[in-house]
């Protein structure tokens, strides 16, 4: 029972991610991934934007997205997933705006992953 719901959770995070990112290159008329090239395995989401990386954070409607402090290297698009197959685009955060807007999860964490929810969606640029 275990590696069915461990196998659907990966999943659905995986499906998560690619219709995220998908839906941001529709949105900027660039080349949609190739799903036959991707590495499944640890698939994270960004795209390439005047040669810069920017990561990609595709979080669930009703829920603040969630960041992973020693990852903040990067400006982030947020994407909220509303369900399987609707994306509302959000905005592009900068680092510093990462950086300043983040509060303390209720979620318990081990003690060597920090997360932090980001609150600073007033701070974000538009999608372009």
């Amino acid at each position: 029972m275990r590696d069915r719901y461990e196998g659907q959770a990966f999943f659905e995070k995986t499906m998560k991610n690619i219709g995220g990112l998908m839906s941001l290159q529709k949105h900027l008329n660039l080349e949609l991934i190739d799903l036959d090239k991707v590495n499944l395995g640890d698939f994270q989401p960004y795209i390439k934007l005047d040669g810069k990386k920017v990561n990609i954070n595709v979080f669930d409607f009703g829920n603040l997205p969630l960041i992973k402090t020693k990852d903040i290297k990067n400006p982030v698009f947020f994407i909220i997933q509303k369900d399987s197959l609707t994306f509302l685009l959000c905005g592009l955060a900068t680092k510093d705006v990462i950086k300043n807007n983040l509060i303390d999860t209720s979620v318990v964490q081990s003690s060597t992953d920090e997360y932090m929810d980001f609150v600073g969606f007033k701070f974000l640029e538009k999608i372009k």
